[in-house]
């Protein structure tokens, strides 16, 4: 047998596509990761690690289930993970990924306007109906482009964070030892901290599709095994450092009227760095722009079947706009909240959801499934890569 059919090269590729999923714009801009981890004090010192490998344990047992029954869209999947409830729970979490994607995309064109506001003086409102239009073209007529560009994104938000912490923890303006010595620091419970940090692994359980579209070149369970491990590592660095350099400005960072819905922009404006901060907006509106393109693209992919499904002579590119209109309408009617309540309350809610919904039956039932499917087919990943070198 030929071991080296799956090579590291493709393991690797797939654990950047988990950290471009992760790295959207509320990874980006910081909010993200305030509103479930760093704003809780001093736990944010380990809450970002637990909260990665939680992750990587559940996409371990739904990536393993996707490649037992050959099934690498969720909709399939979610049958298969939910057997026998699944007419039930299926149609569930369809509903909850409208709603998180709608709170994601929400949350990109809310933080767009915001950092135009900010930066360029943009009136808000204007903003989000610019950032939403521009965000709708692309997915409609651009969504290639914008796909080719998501590793380059990757790379832009790796240095971007990089440069950030070592100008923000060396210019003598950071002040993490104060803080974790001050009361604010130590007064949520360990508990409260710990539930925040696996409803963070519950709202990604709604980004897990893009990675599971490109995990069918992963032929055995020690595939995934090592892809995810490798993932944990890169995730897990960035979560940490991106958490680390905001707790070393805290609590200003978290409070600081104007700016508190983009922690990360406050550390680099604290710096005085103009280039730092040219560089770190770069870096957030081609997040924010690039991941909600994706997800209105994946949208419009799946409802878009439906439609033609029923009236198999509709105008594609016409269907397309449409349906990809009316997603833009509810997400800037979304953005009106803000970006501050979208992430602390959409994020937060759906984290919870998320939980119930997914990382439970994943880490429980679909553990069980994939055991006793490794019991009853032992040879199935050795078959499955002599396959796949046939091919």
């Amino acid at each position: 047998m030929n071991k080296k059919a799956v090579s590291m090269g493709t393991i690797i590729a797939v654990s950047c596509t988990w950290f471009g999923i992760h790295a959207g714009g509320g990874f980006a801009s910081g909010a993200q990761t305030m509103s479930f981890l760093t704003r809780y004090g001093k736990w944010s010192l380990v809450t970002p690690l637990i909260t990665v490998a939680l992750m990587a344990v559940m996409f371990r047992e739904l990536i393993i289930m996707a490649k037992n029954h050959n099934t690498f869209d969720f909709r399939s999947l979610s049958i298969e993970l939910y057997k026998p409830y699944d007419k039930i729970m299926a149609p569930i979490y369809e509903v909850c990924i409208v709603v998180a994607s709608v709170v994601a995309v929400s949350s990109c064109v809310a933080g767009g306007a915001t950092v135009l506001r900010n930066y360029l003086g943009v009136n808000y409102g204007a903003g989000i109906v610019l950032i939403g239009f521009v965000m709708l073209i692309l997915a409609i007529f651009g969504a290639k482009l914008v796909a080719r560009a998501n590793t380059l994104m990757s790379v832009i938000i790796v240095a971007a964070v990089f440069i950030i912490a070592v100008i923000a923890l060396s210019n003598g303006k950071a002040h993490l030892g104060e803080y974790l010595a001050s009361p604010h620091a130590s007064q949520t419970p360990v508990g409260f901290a710990l539930l925040k940090s696996i409803s963070y692994t519950g709202f990604q359980a709604y980004s897990f599709g893009g990675l599971l579209g490109v995990s069918y070149v992963l032929k055995t369970s020690k595939n995934i095994s090592i892809m995810l491990i490798i993932g944990f590592v890169i995730n897990g660095i960035m979560l940490w450092l991106t958490s680390f350099v905001m707790l070393a400005y805290m609590p200003e960072a978290g409070t600081q009227s104007g700016v508190a819905t983009l922690p990360l922009y406050y550390v680099c404006q604290s710096s005085g760095q103009q280039f730092l901060m040219v560089v770190y907006i770069v870096a957030l509106l081609a997040a924010y722009i690039s991941t909600g393109v994706g997800v209105i693209f994946g949208f419009v992919k799946r409802y878009i079947r439906i439609v033609l499904a029923k009236k198999p002579d509709a105008n594609v590119p016409v269907s397309n706009f449409i349906i990809g209109a009316i997603f833009i309408v509810l997400t800037v009617g979304a953005a009106t909240f803000g970006l501050t309540r979208i992430v602390n309350i959409g994020f937060g809610y759906m984290g919870y959801v998320g939980m119930v919904t997914v990382f439970l039956p994943t880490v429980i039932a679909g553990h069980i499934k994939n055991r006793k499917f490794a019991a009853e087919h032992p040879t199935f990943d050795e078959e499955n890569l002599a396959k796949d070198i046939k091919g």
